[in-house]
């Protein structure tokens, strides 16, 4: 078990001074263009036709190891769909069943979420929370095949290149697509873990608020 930070929650729009202040930023994603942009609303597109179906959208985030970025994107994508007001359940998984690594989580608490980890024959659960009425969203390493993940239609979103290439195929998804983001392991162990950990937190949450930003904006049209 770790040491926990002082805990800071995420709850709907009562956020506390130093969230307040680091949400513009994460949801200011004007700097995001080109490719990557359009990849965005592709999920966006796919989120908002399940939406429209009267279906609750459903969104894996896949790596190799289900370690890092794949855990750090289910939290945001969980906590973002909320703010925005999108139907939505985040998933993550892995082609690997290791471990979620505590930097990541550290980096969530910093970012505004609450967090109690349960420890089971040896393995660690972090539930996280980001609202007082909302139920918390779990991280925990598992591997495609683990019955916790929706077995078909849901959305694929490839967050590294490894698991990209290894997986051309996900079995039940309704859509694949890749998304990949730089790994902040290069940093484990040294003085910069938190900064680049921090980074690609930002990185994930300013991507899905484009994708969220723009479901609302299609939802919202007549």
């Amino acid at each position: 078990m770790f040491a926990f930070k002082t805990a800071i929650t995420f709850i709907n729009m009562s956020l506390l001074p130093h969230f307040k202040q680091s949400l513009p930023e994460i949801l200011d994603a004007k700097g995001i263009h080109g490719d990557r942009r359009r990849t965005l609303l592709d999920i966006a597109s796919f989120i908002e036709k399940r939406i429209q179906a009267g279906k609750v959208a459903e969104v894996v985030f896949v790596c190799t190891h289900n370690s890092r970025r794949s855990q750090m994107a289910q939290a945001w994508c969980a906590a973002l769909a909320e703010h925005y007001g999108i139907r939505l359940k985040a998933y993550s998984t892995g082609t690997e069943k290791t471990e979620v690594k505590i930097p990541v989580i550290y980096c969530l608490q910093d970012a505004g979420f609450e967090v109690e980890e349960e420890r089971s024959e040896g393995e660690s659960r972090f539930h996280l929370t980001y609202g007082s009425d909302r139920e918390s969203v779990s991280l925990w390493s598992k591997k495609l095949d683990d019955p916790s993940l929706p077995q078909s239609g849901f959305l694929a979103v490839m967050v590294c290149t490894d698991a990209d290439e290894a997986c051309p195929n996900i079995d039940g998804a309704g859509y694949r697509i890749s998304l990949p983001f730089e790994d902040p392991r290069h940093a484990d162990g040294t003085d910069n873990e938190a900064a680049a950990y921090e980074k690609v937190s930002k990185e994930i949450a300013k991507s899905l608020s484009v994708v969220f930003q723009a479901v609302k904006q299609q939802v919202k049209r007549p």
